[in-house]
């Protein structure tokens, strides 16, 4: 009896039913997988590209923000005071009291402004693929220039 039992499992290869996809099935599923990619791959990047504006133009009102803060302690004038010097990242965080990375490996930063401190510029210069400028003034209006509306 035990040797029947043990021989009941012993099945031969050839008379085994091996069960696996068939190519037709594998196909569809790539097929399927692909159309979905093609879908979402596009909307990833468009939302990608979304944000990093946003993000330009929140640092941007944040540069204004402690334009407007050193205007109000400097009697009514704008850093920096020489339209001939655009000054660097460091300077600006030293001279605003804002904490913007100067290693960043995605942006440029710059700010200017006229001789008598009455206005500013600041910009941000996208490194890398699509760039672009985001510039914001006094009055706080904010552009763009370059691949701006992906």
């Amino acid at each position: 009896m035990e040797q029947e039992r043990f021989n009941k499992w012993k099945v031969p290869l050839r008379k085994r039913k091996i069960q696996a996809f068939t190519l037709l099935e594998l196909i569809i599923v790539v097929t399927i997988i692909g159309i979905m990619a093609s879908i979402a791959i596009p909307n990833y990047i468009k939302a990608r590209e979304r944000s990093i504006n946003q993000e330009a133009f929140t640092v941007l009102r944040l540069i204004a923000a402690a334009e407007n803060n050193y205007r109000l302690i400097s009697q009514g004038r704008y850093y920096p005071n020489d339209p001939r010097i655009r000054k660097s990242l460091d300077e600006v965080n030293e001279y605003l009291g804002i904490g913007l990375s100067s290693t960043s490996d995605r942006w440029d930063f710059g700010i200017s402004g006229d001789r008598e401190g009455k206005s500013f510029t600041a910009s941000m210069t996208r490194k890398g693929p699509y760039p672009r400028t985001y510039y914001i003034d006094e009055t706080n209006e904010t552009t763009c220039y370059g691949s701006c509306n992906l």
